[in-house]
């Protein structure tokens, strides 16, 4: 970090400094002699709190203050700065441990803290004189960095002792509604309105999402590097606006100094980090990166409005730089270009929103950084369904007896774990547990993403196919371990059931590589056949054994491990794939031409393999799918409301492992609809649904 000699608007009394840390100071907590007076340099960087190097003869420090002139809300607030860095000291490697705070402005005529010096390089405009590092070496610098983010997003609040810094809901309009009176209030003639940008960030504000701390000036030039090695970060500095809120804010707060090689001239000359060298990621990259490791789902119509606000978020702290500059408190001659800074982020600003505008309906629903669609052409294949056998129809009604809350939505699967508790995942990422008796729940924890198949463990844990990220084992202490996020080097999509093999061996199907949950429905419309059967090792290895599976979901072992039985839902039927014997390696159909869609795959206590059969087979649909896709697609770019409705049916289905039918419970009373799941163990069957709050115990079939 490179320092220079103090601006005189920026001079302190130094010997009165002396003075107070001797008297106030922990010696021990300083690590430097208190009692001699320091030589003061001034870093260079920086355009809110200053910040000094004090060097004493036998170590240094750093003692940071406010500029003079006009403070806005909680902007230049030492004590609060100091609060959060001491209690995240406490918690992360990378805080600066704090010395003392001053609050009494008499001292030197403004309030100032003192903390331990990090040594090692910053990443400014561009990296340190004398450093060279390779794409490669870049590449895993730009990872590192943005892991640093993520660690911080990850951080326990209960265990900073900072979570109330928070303000609960509303974090969202609270910012645009602060960050619009700033820029009103530090706006100069010299510069544009920003109205068509504010108007348009608070009239397209996201949901508030899960809150963590975000430190809210998230850079490269403030990260201290490890002198040993420049690829590591080992210091995190400036936590002055650092709160708890949305971290997607902090992220595009983050981008918003993030300045490409595709970018203009312009926006290369206030370049501020080294963020154009090869090996940097790109701002999409690093959206998709930073999804991919936390499991948050974003769509590009959500991150247009996240880019633009921490764009305009750059451009109010630019402003209100400049009209400090005008205004005579400062003399530092960098500031005085920075009005041309703000009427260039306007203009950016202004064509992000044009082109938010104009995006289509896939792209602005799409996943940032999913290659799986949402709606969008087919690309067909013709099939020709089985002709149709006879529908035996039901053995018995589908009668709930009672339902379990889950506390949220979407139990896709459901299983029974070794004590008989009701395990399921939810669409907001939590997996539960629920006695089935008693309906009391207990909380796993959050898987990051969506949860769809699960299989509990005899160790407590939980094997979860997410389809954000991939195959993860829940442990009982509710920790998250990724155990495949690839597959062939690519990334793993739709990860939809596991069971494990007594051998260690973990087994999962993937449904399909083209359509996300939301819109899997196109699959089945363009029959594309990318599922597969895929067998993760107990050394970590992940090899893909079926490929071509027509929309491959529920999975079950057979009872002597000598086989898989898993579902096709587009092919409307159930399989076999032997493990060992002579048959080891080859698939035979275990029930086909099945008269509806089968989903979960569940085998019983009662020995019985039970199948959530979400739907019945569509007519029009088993009409159109050997003819031209044309058809197809004019069906699908139909509006939802318009395309033939599947009938509400609850439906289970329970055939024994020669593939006859056992159970067969439906009912169209309204009680239930779209089972996806269904479980049995000691008699008593539970059912779930994408579709629906609840789990239900159903009555016990005849």
């Amino acid at each position: 970090m490179s320092d220079r000699a103090v601006r005189a608007e920026d001079a302190f009394d130094v010997p009165a400094v002396a003075v107070w840390l001797a008297a106030h100071a922990d010696p021990e907590r300083a690590g430097v002699d208190l009692s001699a007076v320091p030589e003061v340099r001034q870093f260079s960087g920086g355009v809110s709190n200053l910040t000094y190097l004090m060097r004493y003869p036998d170590g240094q420090l750093v003692l940071r203050r406010p500029p003079r002139g006009a403070h806005h809300g909680g902007a230049h607030d030492m004590g609060r700065e100091y609060r959060i860095q001491t209690e995240l000291g406490r918690v992360l490697p990378y805080v600066p441990r704090t010395v003392a705070l001053c609050e009494d402005s008499d001292v030197i005529g403004t309030p100032f803290s003192v903390m331990q010096r990090l040594e090692g390089p910053i990443p400014r405009r561009d990296l340190p004189p004398g450093v060279e590092l390779s794409r490669e070496q870049v590449a895993q610098l730009c990872r590192n960095v943005v892991d640093l983010l993520i660690g911080l997003h990850s951080v326990d609040l209960e265990s900073t002792g900072l979570a109330d810094l928070g303000r609960g809901p509303g974090f969202v309009r609270r910012q645009v509604d602060s960050w619009t009176e700033r820029y009103r209030r530090a706006r100069t003639r010299h510069v544009g309105p920003f109205e068509r940008v504010m108007r348009w960030l608070a009239d397209n504000q996201p949901a508030d999402r899960r809150h963590t701390l975000v430190h809210n000036d998230f850079r490269f030039d403030n990260v201290v590097l490890d002198p040993a090695d420049l690829t590591r970060p080992v210091g995190l500095l400036d936590w002055e606006l650092a709160t708890v809120g949305d971290p997607l804010m902090d992220l595009a707060n983050a981008l918003g100094y993030w300045v490409q090689p595709d970018d203009g001239p312009l926006l290369q000359l206030f370049r501020r980090q080294p963020t154009h060298l090869p090996g940097m990621m790109t701002r999409e990259q690093v959206v998709a990166y930073y999804c991919a490791r936390t499991g948050t789902r974003v769509t590009h119509r959500e991150w247009a409005w996240y880019q633009v606000f921490g764009l305009f978020r750059v451009a109010v702290i630019a402003q209100q730089v400049y009209a400090r500059h005008l205004a005579g408190q400062t003399t530092n001659r960098q500031f005085r270009l920075f009005g041309v800074a703000v009427v260039a982020l306007e203009r950016r600003c202004r064509r992000l929103i044009a082109a938010a505008e104009r995006m289509s309906e896939d792209r602005a629903a799409a996943q940032v950084g999913s290659p799986l669609l949402t709606r969008r052409r087919l690309s067909t294949r013709r099939w020709t369904p089985p002709a149709g056998g006879t529908d035996a129809g039901p053995t018995g009604p589908f009668r709930v007896a009672r339902r379990l809350a889950t506390g949220g939505h979407g139990p896709e699967d459901v299983a029974f774990d070794d004590q008989g508790r009701v395990v399921a995942g939810l669409r907001d990422g939590w997996v539960v547990r629920i006695d089935p008796a008693t309906g009391a729940r207990t909380v796993v924890d959050d898987t990051g993403g969506r949860p769809l198949g699960l299989e509990p463990c005899p160790d407590g844990s939980v094997l979860v196919c997410d389809h954000d990220r991939g195959l993860l084992r829940v442990q009982p202490d509710g920790a998250v371990e990724v155990l495949a996020d690839t597959v062939d080097g690519e990334p793993l999509t739709f990860a939809s059931n596991v069971v494990a093999h007594p051998d260690g061996t973990i087994w999962f199907t993937t449904s399909t590589s083209r359509w996300d949950l939301e819109h899997h429905l196109g699959d089945l419309f363009e029959h594309s056949r990318t599922g597969r059967l895929v067998r993760r090792d107990p050394d970590g290895t992940v090899t893909p054994v079926l490929s071509g599976l027509a929309f491959a979901n529920g999975l079950a072992l057979a009872p002597d491990g000598s086989s898989l039985l898993f579902a096709e839902t587009a092919a409307y039927r159930v399989s076999r794939y032997w493990l060992t014997g002579p048959r080891a390696g080859s698939t035979e159909p275990l029930v086909e031409d099945l008269p509806g869609f089968p989903d979960n795959l569940s085998l019983g206590s009662d020995g019985l393999l039970w199948i959530g059969m979400a739907a019945p087979r569509n007519a029009l649909l088993d009409r159109l799918l050997p003819l031209p896709g044309v058809l197809r697609q004019l069906l699908w770019n139909l509006p939802a409301r318009l395309r033939p409705a599947a009938e509400p049916l609850a439906w289970v289905l329970a055939v024994d492992l020669d593939g006859r039918a056992v159970h067969d419970l439906r009912t169209t009373d309204g009680s239930y609809r779209f089972v996806t799941a269904a479980a049995e163990r000691d008699g008593t069957v539970v059912a779930a649904s994408l579709h629906e709050d609840d789990v239900v115990v159903l009555e016990p079939p005849g």
